[in-house]
């Protein structure tokens, strides 16, 4: 058995920078305030790396839904994870762009937001895409692993060759208080 510096750690582990792809987790949804427990308006896509020497790392992309760039990159996290389909609704609007979208739907001022933000979630798990990973340390010193560039799962990166965008799907808790978005309501 040949061990690295890698092996020594047998917990939470950071993938490497450069390109890996990753599926989406099961812990992806919103955060929850760490003092109330409630959960904020800050909806984290959880990753883990598959099919490279990092597989098993993981990394996060923080999506602020109060701020245009955050609706905006969870809507470009739904499109090159090929779940877009999957969680837009008849009378949505689908030939716009990733922002747009974004703004149009996932902004909190949006009267059906949270059922959105429930189905996405639950729709989101499993989904594969490629994410370029950045190590930085955060405020408290601590090194942390984001991915700032995305793209379709087979398209960039290591292994390239014959993968598709999408996935096996997933499960999820969702709040019974909040409802998910009939098909056949009018967006």
């Amino acid at each position: 058995m040949r061990l690295t510096d890698q092996d020594k750690s047998i917990g939470f582990t950071r993938a490497s920078d450069g390109w890996h792809l990753v599926e989406i987790t099961e812990q992806t949804g919103l955060m929850d305030d760490k003092e109330t427990h409630e959960a904020t308006d800050t909806f984290i896509v959880s990753v883990q790396v598959v099919n490279d020497e990092d597989e098993g790392s993981f990394g996060s992309i923080f999506c602020d839904l109060t701020k245009k760039g955050g609706r905006t990159r969870l809507a470009r996290v739904i499109g090159f994870s090929g779940r877009d389909k999957a969680v837009e609704k008849k009378g949505m609007e689908t030939d716009i762009s990733a922002a747009d979208w974004g703004e149009k739907y996932l902004s909190p001022e949006h009267p059906k937001q949270a059922g959105l933000i429930n189905e996405i979630k639950v729709k989101l798990v499993g989904g594969n895409l490629k994410g370029e990973f950045k190590t930085s340390k955060g405020k408290d010193g601590k090194e942390y692993s984001n991915i700032i560039n995305l793209d379709y799962a087979g398209s960039v990166g290591k292994k390239s060759g014959g993968e598709k965008a999408g996935g096996s799907g997933g499960s999820a808790v969702i709040a019974a208080d909040t409802p998910i978005p009939e098909d056949d309501e009018a967006w």
